[in-house]
C-alpha cells in the first residue's frame, strides 16, 4: 500500500490527547433565578435565592420584596449567567467578606 502524500499536511485531530476517553462533566446549576426590573421606576433586578424574594437595586441596596412593590414592579427579562454571579457574590456580602470567609489551608 502507498502512503498518503498529504499525511503530513493534515490539520491535527481536534481531540487532544488529554481529552480522549474522558467523559463531560456536569456543571452545578446555580440556585439564584433573577430578572431585570424596574421597581418603583428604579432600576433593579428580583431575584429568587432559596425561596426568598430580593430586590437587588442598581446602587448596591438588597431589600426583601414585599408585596406591595408588586403593583409598581415591571419585570423585563432575564439576568445573565455573569450577572447572576454578580449578584450572588453581593448577597453573600462582597468580595472581601467572601476571601476573609474562605478556609486558609496550607499544603
Amino acid at each position: 500500500m502507498a502512503s498518503d502524500p498529504d499525511q503530513g499536511n493534515r490539520p491535527p485531530d481536534t481531540e487532544t490527547p488529554r481529552l480522549k476517553g474522558k467523559a463531560m462533566a456536569t456543571v452545578a446549576q446555580t440556585t439564584i433565578k433573577a430578572k431585570y426590573a424596574t421597581v418603583y421606576d428604579a432600576p433593579a433586578r428580583i431575584a429568587k435565592v432559596h425561596g426568598a424574594l430580593y430586590v437587588i437595586y442598581d446602587d448596591g441596596r438588597i431589600e426583601d420584596f414585599a408585596i406591595e412593590m408588586a403593583p409598581f414592579t415591571v419585570v423585563l427579562g432575564d439576568c445573565q449567567t455573569a450577572e447572576l454571579q454578580a449578584m450572588w457574590d453581593r448577597i453573600a456580602g462582597g468580595a472581601a467578606t467572601i476571601a476573609c470567609s474562605r478556609r486558609q489551608e496550607v499544603a
